[in-house]
C-alpha cells in the first residue's frame, strides 16, 4: 500500500525479508510471527533479499 512503511524503507515486489530484527525468517509463516512481536508504529530492521543481492533496511511499522 502506498506510504506504508514497506515503501517508506524501500522494498519492492518480489523482496523477500529474510530476518527481523537479527532473527532469520525462513518462511512467511515465520515474518509474520515474527512481527507480532512488534507493536505499530516500531522501528525495527530487516534484511532484504533482491535478486540475489541482500540489503539491510529499517521499517516503521504501521496497521492495514
Amino acid at each position: 500500500m502506498p506510504g506504508l512503511g514497506a515503501e517508506q524503507a524501500g522494498l519492492k515486489p518480489g523482496d523477500v525479508i529474510v530476518s527481523v530484527d537479527g532473527k532469520e525468517v525462513p518462511d512467511s509463516d515465520d515474518l509474520v510471527l515474527a512481527l507480532r512481536n512488534f507493536h505499530e508504529e516500531q522501528t525495527i530492521q530487516i534484511r532484504v533479499r533482491r535478486e540475489g543481492e541482500a540489503f539491510a533496511s529499517q521499517i516503521v511499522l504501521a496497521s492495514g
